[in-house]
C-alpha cells in the first residue's frame, strides 16, 4: 500500500502512508481528499507517515504547503501529523508553512494526541474514539474512500 484515505461522516479524514514517499503521491492524496470533502466537509486530517521514508526535500514541503492551502476544502481546517521522528527534517517547515497559510498544523509521534488536539477531545485511548464515534453514528466502519497500493497506479 502506498496510501488509504479513510474517513468518518463527522469530517476527519485518515491518510496513511507506506513505502516511499513523494510529493506526487501526496498531491494525488490531497486531491482525493478534497473530491471527498464536496460530500463531506473537512473538519480536520490525520496524517501518518510512520510507516514511509519520506523523500521530501525542504522546497518540496513548502510547494505542498503551498498546494494544499490552495484547496478551498483545507482552508482554515486541521492537519495533525504523525511521525516517527520529531528531529525528522523537513518536517518542520511543513507544519510552518502549512500554519501561515490558514491550515492549523501540529507534529505527533503519539496517535492519541494527535486524535485529541485534533477532535478538542480528550479520548483515554484510541479505540475510545472509534467507539464513541460508531456508537453514535458518526462512522461507517472509517469507509475506505481511495487506495493505491502500486505505484503503477499514480
Amino acid at each position: 500500500m502506498l496510501y488509504e484515505i479513510k474517513h468518518c461522516n463527522q469530517g476527519f479524514y485518515w491518510i496513511s502512508y507506506s513505502g516511499t514517499v513523494t510529493l506526487e503521491l501526496r498531491l494525488m492524496a490531497l486531491h482525493a481528499v478534497e473530491t471527498a470533502s464536496k460530500e463531506i466537509p473537512i473538519k480536520g486530517n490525520m496524517i501518518d507517515f510512520r510507516d514511509t521514508d519520506l523523500r521530501c526535500s525542504f522546497t518540496e514541503q513548502f510547494e505542498f504547503a503551498t498546494r494544499a492551502t490552495e484547496q478551498p476544502g483545507h482552508r482554515g481546517r486541521k492537519a495533525a501529523y504523525l511521525i516517527n521522528n520529531m528531529q525528522e527534517p523537513p518536517t518542520e517547515i511543513l507544519q510552518l508553512a502549512m500554519c501561515n497559510r490558514g491550515i492549523e498544523t501540529r507534529l505527533f509521534t503519539d496517535e492519541l494526541q494527535a486524535i485529541n488536539w485534533l477532535t478538542g477531545a480528550c479520548y483515554q485511548t484510541c479505540k475510545d474514539f472509534k467507539t464513541a464515534h460508531c456508537a453514535l453514528g458518526h462512522v461507517n466502519s472509517m469507509r475506505s474512500i481511495n487506495k493505491v497500493t502500486s505505484p503503477a497506479t499514480l
